[in-house]
Formats: structure tokens, C-alpha cells, sequence
């Protein structure tokens, strides 16, 4: 989206009144599983407790909704696809800067889980194609190398 679009959202964001927010997201959120998922998303960790299997079903919906109708996404689709992943993959990283570790390791779990049919449902002849190997490995390295003390004080407290 451009900056002035943007700046138009934001204008409209400033001018809208709770209410009428909160209408046009139930409203959209009714119209797509996608749009309902990301929403919902954000509530992981602090309304919901996160749950891997719903990240993985997230990743199936994407593979069906991308595929032709043999089950093959083609090289046409795997950017658009790539694109979708990586916004799930980048929940991870923003629960990893928030120090919300249950979220990230439920994503990462999710993905992980699915990562098979990924790999074997797409053209992976693009460079943008449907393989997330690096930026999945570059998350998990960053979990990795946080502080363990961190996320166990941070896991136990919210759901305790």
C-alpha cells in the first residue's frame, strides 16, 4: 500500500469512532478466514492461549487457497504464497521482540508441523517460491540464542 494510502487510513482510523471500527472488523472478519485469522492472531498470548495446530491450519488454508486444482501451487502463485507465509512467520519474530515465547514457539511449532506439504505442494523453481527454510532458520536461531530465564518467567506468569 502506498504512503498516501496510508496516510488516508490512518486520517479515516482518526476519524472513525470505536463502534464503527469495531463493526467493519466483525464484518470483514465474517467475509474472510484469512483476515479473521490475523485478527485473532493478535489476541495469542494474552486472550488465547496459542495453539500450534492452529498455525499449521493456517499454512493448510493457504496451501489450498493457492494451489490449482490438482493441489500444485505453480510458479505463478508461490510469490503471492511466499508472501502469506511470511506474514505468519512474522508473527513469530513480533511475539519473539515482545517476549511473548509461547506465541513464537507455537508458530514455529505450527509451521514446522506443515513444512512437508509446503515443500511438496508448490513450484520451488523461483527464487520466491514456496521454501521458507532460511527465514524459519534464522527465527528458530533467534529463539535459540534468547534468554532461557526470560521465557520461563514470561510463559509461566501469563498463564498461570
Amino acid at each position: 500500500m502506498s504512503t498516501r494510502n496510508i496516510d488516508k487510513v490512518d486520517l479515516l482510523l482518526s476519524k472513525l469512532d470505536k463502534t464503527q471500527i469495531a463493526d467493519f472488523i466483525r464484518k470483514e472478519c465474517c467475509n474472510s478466514k484469512q483476515l479473521q485469522d490475523r485478527f485473532l492472531a493478535l489476541g495469542a498470548g494474552t486472550l488465547f492461549k496459542p495453539d500450534s495446530a492452529k498455525y499449521a491450519s493456517r499454512v493448510e488454508d493457504l496451501i489450498e487457497d493457492y494451489s490449482d486444482r490438482h493441489g500444485y501451487i505453480d510458479y505463478r502463485a508461490t510469490f503471492d504464497f511466499n508472501c502469506a507465509v511470511s506474514r505468519i512467520l512474522d508473527e513469530a519474530e513480533d511475539a519473539m521482540r515482545k517476549g511473548q515465547w509461547e506465541v513464537a514457539i507455537a508458530v514455529l511449532t505450527g509451521v514446522a508441523s506443515i513444512s512437508q506439504d509446503v515443500l511438496n505442494s508448490g513450484d520451488d523453481s523461483a527464487e520466491d517460491g514456496v521454501n521458507h527454510d532460511a527465514e524459519y532458520a534464522g527465527l528458530v536461531s533467534d529463539w535459540h540464542n534468547c534468554d532461557r530465564t526470560e521465557i520461563a518467567h514470561s510463559t509461566q506468569a501469563r498463564f498461570d
